[in-house]
């Protein structure tokens, strides 16, 4: 009997149709959601370089929420217990640039500024798009697909994180503020582990008995001196973005790596000195006065005829008197104590806790191994398809042995 229900032909042809319907139904979700607890925040689903996708920010439950810093791969999703891991493969600069957009920015609801930061952050991590590893400065609006009427100032905006955070790439952590108050008044200087200045951050600088100010730092990480009365207390704190990129990945599946907003909160303070007055002296004036001495020789009158002796009188002798000069020793009037300068070392990052604020889980590292950075999962579904053909055909070679070896 030569016919058979399912001949190798048939069987072959059924299992190039199954590849064909795979591939086009991943070609029309490029990436589909993981688990339907894929929870999109703010943003678009768009068409950016020929990607179709989310960009946008993701929540991941008592984790809070967070942005990709990986392309290609299938959505986070808290269901894929996410934990702690460590981003190898991108230079220093790059992830400390990322750190800063993400850290800085990344709290933000707004569609247009979340769409714009992760486009920054996948400039900034290389990713692969399918025109290319992807540069915010040559896109055009023309490159988009989906972001409407925002799409213009999207793009302007993304180029502006990047450069923030190129910028910033130089920073290294820990961040530390300072108090200092001289004779222009209190100054607080927000610094990272180098001394370098953090330029731009707001400071609040509070005098007791005062309204608080608020001053922005300057290239040197100063802000403007602010008059302190004696003895008073200054106080200084600054909300910073963290300079460490906090990154989650999941443990059960491959996914896209979140790395996760953190910011801290800077405290310094400092005590205006009290002057210090040195009593003025003076020596007092000495004047020493000789007494006048006057002798008079007594006068003899010796009378005999006819000899007269006449009377002789001394003249008088008088001692000058003699004045000491008045002796004063100079002493300084006032004097002031030198400036006194009390800071307090920065603390490590509080730990964010769940679910309220966002922040990284207490949880144990689980791997550190690097995922994939690009690429998606058409690759696999390809060699799938390629490998069901190639089955096909040595099953049908089979088949055909076995039918010439059949008696007539």
């Amino acid at each position: 009997m030569r016919s058979f229900l399912f001949s190798p032909a048939r069987m072959t042809a059924a299992l190039s149709a199954m590849a064909v319907v795979a591939l086009s139904a991943l070609q029309f979700s490029p990436s589909a959601p993981a688990h339907a607890a894929v929870q999109h925040q703010a943003g678009f689903r768009a068409t950016v370089a020929g990607w179709t996708s989310w960009y946008g920010s993701y929540g991941l439950g008592a984790a809070g929420t967070g942005f990709c810093i990986d392309h290609g791969l299938r959505a986070p999703d808290a269901a894929l217990q996410y934990r702690p891991v460590s981003v190898a493969g991108h230079s220093p600069a790059a992830l400390a640039a990322v750190a800063w957009i993400v850290n800085s920015y990344g709290r933000t609801t707004d569609p247009v500024e979340a769409a714009a930061l992760l486009l920054a952050v996948h400039d900034l991590m290389d990713a692969r798009y399918p025109t290319g590893v992807l540069r915010v400065a040559r896109l055009t609006v023309a490159d988009t697909a989906g972001f409407g009427a925002a799409a213009p100032v999207l793009l302007a905006r993304a180029r502006t994180l990047r450069a923030d955070g190129v910028a910033h790439a130089g920073l290294r952590p820990p961040l530390a503020l300072r108090v200092t108050v001289g004779v222009a008044g209190a100054v607080a200087r927000l610094t990272d582990a180098a001394g370098t200045g953090v330029a731009g951050m707001a400071v609040t600088l509070q005098v007791a008995g005062a309204v608080p100010v608020v001053l922005r730092t300057d290239a040197a990480g100063s802000t403007a001196p602010r008059q302190v009365p004696p003895g008073a207390r200054v106080d200084a704190s600054v909300v910073a973005p963290d300079l460490q990129l906090h990154v989650l990945g999941p443990t059960l599946a491959a996914a896209q790596r979140v790395a996760l907003p953190v910011t801290q909160t800077l405290r310094a303070f400092a005590v205006a000195p009290q002057p210090t007055t040195v009593p003025t002296t003076t020596a007092p004036t000495t004047t020493t006065t000789a007494p006048t001495t006057t002798t008079t020789a007594p006068t003899t009158t010796t009378t005999a005829p006819p000899t007269t002796v006449p009377t002789t009188t001394a003249p008088p002798t008088t001692v000058p008197t003699t004045t000491a000069p008045p002796t004063s020793a100079p002493a300084p009037s006032t004097t002031t104590a030198p400036v006194i300068v009390t800071t307090i070392p920065r603390k490590a990052p509080p730990t964010i806790a769940p679910p309220t604020t966002v922040g990284i889980p207490r949880l144990p590292v689980v791997s550190t191994a690097p995922l994939p950075r690009t690429g998606g999962a058409i690759g696999a579904w390809l060699r799938l398809g390629v490998g069901l053909v190639v089955w096909g055909a040595l099953v049908t070679s089979a088949a055909r042995r076995r039918q010439r070896m059949l008696p007539v």
